[in-house]
């Protein structure tokens, strides 16, 4: 629990109410026992200075009401100090972010940060990740979150006996196909960067045994194989197209950040 004044942890809250009107009520002493040393540092003082747009408060006051309404299942002596190494780009975050997915991030790994059973998964290295996701990266993230392996096939051309394989489609999941992305052409690009974030490894060698999971793909994909086919064999030559079977697999750092910022 908060190893701040009881007088200050209840007194938080209040602060909070008098400068920002009814953001928060008097009674919802959780938050300022979380947020206590946070608050320590002086930042009921900055934070005025960060709000000074109408939409700067809007956007803080909405991501700290959806904190609070976690925090209020919580038991309270399971209520400890966020480190303010966390606390505090947290609640700069909380001023300009805008899109649900990278805001709910924000608030989860606050919400981990803020209980003492998930304290331990709350490491300052999710403030980088998730600072180098877009919002469709977010999206897809909580898309395969659940899988430790997710199968993808990729699209390869063989060029002739001697000059070997060069990649046409890679990461072919079927992802754009059950979410909504705004750049649906960008999926290499986003499981790239999942993999560069170090959430994910990729190992060329690596399949899942379930022919089946990667049947019902080449189906999902079968006009794009067939339209690769037409454009790229060329007549009596020696140039084929291939299927090839690949996996990405969450990593540990992956498993973490997961269990620590997503919901």
């Amino acid at each position: 629990m908060s190893g701040l004044p009881v007088k200050m942890c209840e007194e938080i809250p209040q602060l909070l109410c008098k400068v920002y009107g009814d953001l928060l009520s008097p009674s919802l002493k959780k938050v300022g026992l979380a947020l206590g040393t946070v608050f320590d540092y002086g930042y009921t003082t900055l934070l005025p200075l960060k709000l000074k747009s109408e939409k700067a408060k809007l956007n803080f006051k909405y991501s700290l009401i959806e904190y609070q309404k976690k925090l209020e299942s919580m038991p309270e002596d399971q209520i400890i100090d966020v480190p303010p190494e966390l606390g505090l780009p947290i609640l700069d975050k909380f001023t300009h972010v805008t899109n649900e997915d990278i805001r709910a991030m924000y608030v989860k790994l606050l919400t981990s940060a803020s209980v003492q059973s998930t304290m331990s998964l709350a490491h300052p290295s999710a403030l980088r990740i998730i600072e180098s996701l877009s919002p469709d990266e977010a999206k897809i993230l909580n898309h395969i979150k659940a899988e430790t392996n997710y199968p993808f096939i990729t699209i390869q051309h063989k060029l002739g006996a001697k000059r070997g394989y060069r990649t046409i489609d890679k990461y072919l999941m079927g992802i754009e196909k059950d979410l909504y992305l705004s750049f649906p052409e960008n999926i290499p690009l986003y499981i790239d960067n999942l993999l560069a974030c170090g959430l994910y490894h990729y190992t060329p060698s690596l399949y899942l045994t379930d022919v089946g999971i990667y049947k019902k793909l080449e189906e999902a994909y079968s006009d794009l194989i067939e339209r690769r086919r037409s454009t790229l064999i060329i007549s009596g030559s020696e140039s084929q197209v291939f299927i090839k079977h690949e996996m990405i697999s969450k990593s540990k750092l992956g498993d973490r950040f997961i269990k620590s910022c997503c919901e």
